[in-house]
């Protein structure tokens, strides 16, 4: 992504200086075959000093230089190419550049709070502090373990009302149906 810049423009550059040679697809011995014969491309016999010629000849000078930059029109096919890729790249660059800004803030957070830590453990008072945080952890043990089950009780009851208030409808059904025939 550094040189991106510098590419960019060879590659303008490079695109530039082609298209303002671009060449015809005829092979420069075809063409001198034609002006050693003195015969147009249609086939009619032409002079060595007709405008013919010298269009022949202008036609000449244009596939040489078309053939002799061949290794450019290449070269620039493949960077093209290469840009192609580079640019659905740089979507992904961004990305992971982002989720890496995040794992370092996320990295910076943690490590403050194991420095919070360390001065904690760290003072005069460190074995009562020690001893304070793991009463805290058990506490905290104790009560999710509480709340955990607490909450298994609760959903035990809540199916055991469901249950009930089904059979009280279906009651309910029961009686209208029976208030209905008789």
């Amino acid at each position: 992504m550094v040189g991106e810049d510098v590419f960019q423009q060879g590659l303008v550059r490079l695109s530039t200086e082609l298209s303002e040679r671009l060449e015809t697809g005829i092979t420069l011995e075809f063409i001198k075959g034609l002006l050693t014969n003195l015969r147009c491309i249609c086939g009619t016999t032409i002079d060595q000093d007709s405008i013919e010629y010298r269009k022949l000849d202008s036609l000449a000078d244009s596939v040489k230089r078309y053939e002799e930059n061949q290794e450019l029109y290449t070269l620039k096919n493949e960077l093209n190419q290469l840009v192609s890729y580079l640019d659905g790249r740089n979507e992904q660059i961004s990305q992971v550049w982002n989720e890496t800004k995040q794992l370092n803030s996320q990295k910076d957070h943690v490590q403050y709070m194991l420095e919070e830590i360390n001065k904690r453990l760290g003072g005069q008072s460190r074995e009562h502090e020690v001893k304070e945080l793991s009463q805290e952890r058990k506490h905290i043990v104790t009560n999710n373990v509480k709340i955990d089950y607490e909450k298994k009780n609760n959903k035990d009851e809540q199916e055991e009302y469901l249950e009930k208030i089904k059979k009280v409808l279906d009651r309910i059904k029961g009686t209208r149906k029976n208030e209905w025939v008789t």
